[in-house]
């Protein structure tokens, strides 16, 4: 019985009919989804200005840092942008489940490109927003 589920299983990770997706798409399908959600609830408290100044969580810069009010207001830009940016790494996750088999070998490619400039887009856009929303002056 126990060569037959050591067996069976290595037939099913090997093996798989052309109609399934593979269990490494499936891999990363779930570890880019499951990053999004993680993103999108260490969002929520950033955008709802609920963390206060601390040496782990948040937009930490040097200007982000001179007070209270200015943490509060730069967090909660950052944590809006996480929070659409997570929901779009997401679905691009979750669109890995359903693959067909002729774009399972693109689909590790396209989620990390989508993935990472996800990313770039929401800092780019936070330091924007910082440099145009000066700390000690008029906005720009």
């Amino acid at each position: 019985v126990a060569w037959f589920a050591a067996n069976g299983m290595w037939m099913l990770l090997t093996e798989k009919p052309p109609h399934m997706v593979s269990p490494a798409v499936c891999f990363i399908a779930l570890i880019v989804t499951c990053a999004g959600l993680l993103m999108f609830i260490a969002a929520i408290p950033l955008w709802l200005r609920l963390v206060p100044r601390n040496r782990f969580y948040g937009f930490r810069l040097p200007s982000t840092m001179t007070s209270d009010e200015r943490w509060h207001e730069a967090n909660a830009v950052f944590g809006r942008k996480l929070f659409e940016g997570s929901l779009g790494i997401a679905i691009a996750g979750m669109a890995g489940f359903p693959q067909l088999p002729r774009h399972q070998a693109r689909y590790p490619w396209a989620v990390t490109a989508v993935t990472l400039f996800t990313i770039a887009i929401v800092v780019v856009s936070s330091l924007w927003w910082l440099r145009h929303h000066p700390a000690d002056g008029p906005v720009k």
